[in-house]
């Protein structure tokens, strides 16, 4: 992975969370690729024809839903995968995520943290 174009996908039903990310991230030196879905039952058949370097998903859209983020997961091992947060959850779902970003963290810790998750 280089943090000088990173493929993004985001599991994100909220439209206003995805604009807004998509502009934080416009902020960057870094060119990033965003693909977006709206639930993480749509993204199997994208991910087998991509490579993707992160993955950010709303922790909801998993909680229900383990067994396929699993088997995402055991899909995309070179993957980094983020848990967008803006409600609470529990601590045990949250952990199933390499990292988490906050709509309340600032733009410069997001990009931050996009580049040094891609350098990993």
């Amino acid at each position: 992975m280089t943090t000088n174009n990173l493929h993004i996908v985001l599991i994100e039903p909220s439209s206003i969370v995805y604009e807004g990310l998509c502009a934080i991230l416009g902020y960057s030196d870094n060119q990033f690729k965003i693909a977006r879905f709206e639930s993480i039952g749509e993204i199997p058949n994208y991910l087998i024809r991509k490579n993707v370097d992160i993955l950010i998903i709303n922790p909801g859209l998993i909680r229900n839903n383990l067994k396929t983020y699993n088997s995402i997961r055991s899909s995309l091992p070179q993957a980094k995968f983020i848990g967008i947060v803006y409600s609470f959850f529990d601590q045990q779902l949250l952990s199933e995520f390499d990292e988490i970003i906050s709509i309340y963290d600032i733009p410069e810790f997001i990009i931050g943290l996009m580049q040094r998750t891609a350098s990993q």
